[in-house]
């Protein structure tokens, strides 16, 4: 059977009569467009296809069980593993043009969207109704929903508020076999957590509801600025065991704040670590969350404490979160990210053993993320065109990866699996629940068409 490779004028010209012509893309410029994503890898495929209608998917994924191509569903292309990549060829279906979303008043307000609806405007929509939809991944102005969805993807408010998957009240999908399901929650939980970060394996995404939830009343943040990144690390910890519970906390190691203060001065004098919290909620909530956070920090050796009093002073505190990315940049024209998620105890050996490694391997790391709930985004800046570099870089993570899984955590917090984190999944998970999911994965996808060489091989 042919999975990619040189597509038969035959199938063109039924690809073409499903999509029309404009929809269906063959030039090298377009193929190539669509052959990397986030992770600057790229793998080039046989063709890509526009999808304007949902019912063009099923048609395409019928044309493709009859005669054996991949399909590989894209959204935006912001994935960091991989999990867009046509690695063995076939067809790119680009799905960001399926993006109309409504929202409902029912007894339980909801946004209805297609797959391709970029995070931002899920978000603007819910907001226009005085209502809030928490996920909010770093690529939210650019990221679809479906992608969200297929990687599980979620966000500084996931400490409080949870991720995408906590949000998906109904989904339609269109399984590899040419199956339409509707799942629902509270009868079909299991399917729809299984289709949440299946990164596209098991079929493509429709239609999706998603809740959401009254905006809080009133919001407040404060940065809190440590010598050492123990100091905050101990802070965190101490935080969420004496029962405080922000709506995001975010934290900066030593070598985010010496990237930050080169590429633009965040205000934190000598600080070398830095932990930014959001509270939300009732007033009373947030003084109070506020407060009991500020009392634990100044135990733990605080250096300074600013506290926003006005939004555009919010944004000031939080400008300094987005610039770690671009001030990153400055170190090296490449960038290994992962996002390693460990148990809240072990948040200080982690960085501790994190450091050590960067400094035997001799290459520059910087720590941050979403660390209430333990996700750390472990960056590795580096030029790929040194190969000496780049072993010590891979070798660098793979130890990484060993001692997380080692402590009881996960080498994926949020950014799924794909094709660079395969090989240590053998490492995390047994073969036995490898086998299982490959079983699942046949029962969806008996030809084998979908997303194929994505989460294991």
């Amino acid at each position: 059977m042919k999975r990619g490779g040189v597509i038969s004028k035959r199938f063109l010209k039924s690809i073409r009569n499903i999509v029309g012509k404009e929809n269906l893309l063959t030039n090298e410029v377009s193929r190539y467009s669509h052959s990397y994503d986030a992770t600057t890898l790229s793998y080039m495929p046989d063709a890509v296809v526009i999808i304007k209608r949902l019912n063009d998917i099923d048609k395409i994924i019928s044309l493709a069980n009859e005669v054996g191509f991949y399909i590989i569903p894209r959204g935006s292309g912001t994935g960091m593993t991989g999990g867009a990549l046509p690695t063995g060829g076939g067809l790119v279906l680009v799905l960001d043009r399926l993006n109309k979303h409504r929202f409902i008043f029912n007894h339980l307000p909801y946004i209805e969207t297609e797959p391709g609806t970029l995070t931002s405007d899920i978000q603007n929509t819910a907001q226009l109704y005085h209502y809030f939809y928490p996920p909010d991944p770093a690529s939210q102005e650019y990221s679809t929903i479906g992608g969200n969805v297929a990687e599980g993807a979620g966000g500084p408010h996931g400490l409080k508020y949870g991720t995408t998957r906590d949000y998906i009240l109904y989904m339609d999908v269109v399984t590899g076999n040419g199956k339409n399901l509707t799942l629902t929650r509270g009868k079909d939980d299991n399917i729809i957590d299984l289709f949440c970060g299946s990164e596209g394996t098991l079929g493509i995404i429709k239609t999706i509801g998603l809740g959401v939830l009254p905006e809080p009343e009133e919001h407040s943040t404060v940065m809190f600025v440590f010598k050492s990144v123990s100091d905050a690390m101990r802070t965190v910890s101490s935080i969420i065991r004496e029962g405080v519970v922000p709506s995001k906390l975010e934290f900066m190691d030593e070598y985010s704040i010496k990237a930050i203060k080169r590429y633009k001065d965040p205000g934190v004098g000598e600080g070398n670590s830095v932990v930014l919290l959001e509270a939300d909620g009732y007033p009373k909530e947030v003084k109070k969350a506020v407060s009991e956070a500020e009392k634990i920090a100044r135990s733990e050796g605080v250096v300074e404490v600013q506290k926003a009093r006005t939004e555009s002073e919010e944004d000031l505190l939080w400008e300094i979160r987005r610039n770690i990315s671009p001030a990153l940049s400055l170190f090296g024209p490449y960038k290994v990210n992962e996002d390693i998620t460990v148990p809240p105890d072990m948040l200080v050996n982690t960085i501790e053993k994190i450091h050590h490694i960067s400094e035997r391997y001799g290459v520059f790391v910087a720590c941050f993320g979403h660390i209430g709930d333990g996700n750390i985004h472990t960056n590795i800046m580096c030029d790929k065109r040194d190969k000496e570099l780049m072993k010590r870089v891979w070798d660098a993570v793979s130890e990484i990866f060993r001692f997380v899984i080692d402590i009881g955590g996960t080498i994926s917090g949020e950014h799924g699996i794909g094709i660079t984190k395969q090989s240590y999944l053998r490492i995390e998970k047994s073969r036995v629940e490898i086998d299982v999911y490959k079983k699942i994965k046949l029962l969806f996808d008996p030809m084998g068409i979908m997303n194929p060489g994505k989460i294991f091989t």
